[in-house]
C-alpha cells in the first residue's frame, strides 16, 4: 500500500486542526453573558447575606432560650425542686 505524499498529509492535518479549533465567540453574545453572569453572582451575594443573617438571628434565638433554660433550672434547685442533669 503506497502512503500519501507529503502535501496530502499536510493539507489534512491543517484540515483537522481547523476542524478542532473553535470558532471566536461573538462580542455581543460575551457581553450579554457577562451581564446575566453579573446579575446573577449579585444576586447570589445578597441571598448569602441574608443567609448569614438568618443563621445569626437563630444562633441568638437558641443563646436565649439556652440562658432561660439555665435560669429555670437554677431556680427550680433553689426551691427544692428535683434538678435534672
Amino acid at each position: 500500500m503506497k502512503l500519501p505524499s507529503l502535501p496530502v498529509l499536510a493539507l489534512g492535518a491543517l484540515a483537522l486542526l481547523a476542524w478542532l479549533v473553535p470558532a471566536p465567540p461573538s462580542h455581543a453574545q460575551d457581553n450579554l453573558e457577562s451581564a446575566a453572569l453579573r446579575a446573577l453572582v449579585a444576586d447570589l451575594k445578597a441571598q448569602q447575606a441574608k443567609l448569614v443573617d438568618n443563621q445569626n438571628q437563630l444562633e441568638a434565638a437558641v443563646a436565649a432560650i439556652a440562658e432561660d433554660l439555665r435560669l429555670a433550672r437554677i431556680y427550680s434547685a433553689r426551691g427544692g425542686g428535683k434538678v435534672s442533669p
